[in-house]
């Protein structure tokens, strides 16, 4: 029964290794993403960069990985 669910839930299975891979993709993606805006913005563009910070600093504390799964 939990397989069926699993499917049904579209859960996906990956090893550690899988994982640090497509997070290493994801993170590169939206870097470039981060860079080009950045680069992007005319030069006297005044940004606060503190409260992208903290909402990165935030999204770091409340996100984890299971190794143990």
């Amino acid at each position: 029964q939990v397989i069926p669910e699993a499917l049904q839930q579209q859960v996906k299975f990956a090893s550690p290794e899988q994982l640090v891979s497509k997070a290493e993709t994801q993170a590169t993606k939206y870097g470039k993403q981060i860079e080009d805006i950045w680069n992007n913005l005319p030069k006297e563009t005044k940004t606060a960069a503190q409260p992208v910070m903290d909402a990165l600093e935030k999204m770091k504390q409340t996100t984890s990985i299971n190794w143990n799964l």
